[in-house]
């Protein structure tokens, strides 16, 4: 059984890939690291966008397999505040 709370991540997942045009391992990475909508987005800079990520990568000890540089987070916020 899916949970409400489930419920509101799953969509929070798919706005990101819808609006934002993220893979899905994008989208699960901006939502573990405390970005839950496309507005909250919209108010970040790409250096503090970066350091949340990276700070989220580091406590579970991933590799950096996706290289997601300030040029893409960029564009990231600049799609969210044509969304917003």
């Amino acid at each position: 059984m899916c949970t409400q709370s489930r419920l509101i991540k799953i969509r929070a997942i798919s706005i990101f890939i819808i609006d934002l045009e993220v893979s899905p391992h994008e989208a699960y990475l901006l939502l573990h690291s405390g970005i839950s909508s496309i507005k909250s987005i919209s108010t970040l800079n790409p250096y503090n966008l970066h350091k949340k990520i990276a700070r989220l990568q580091r406590n579970l000890n991933l590799n950096n397999t996706t290289k997601i540089d300030l040029a893409v987070l960029k564009g990231w916020i600049l799609k969210a505040k044509k969304k917003v």
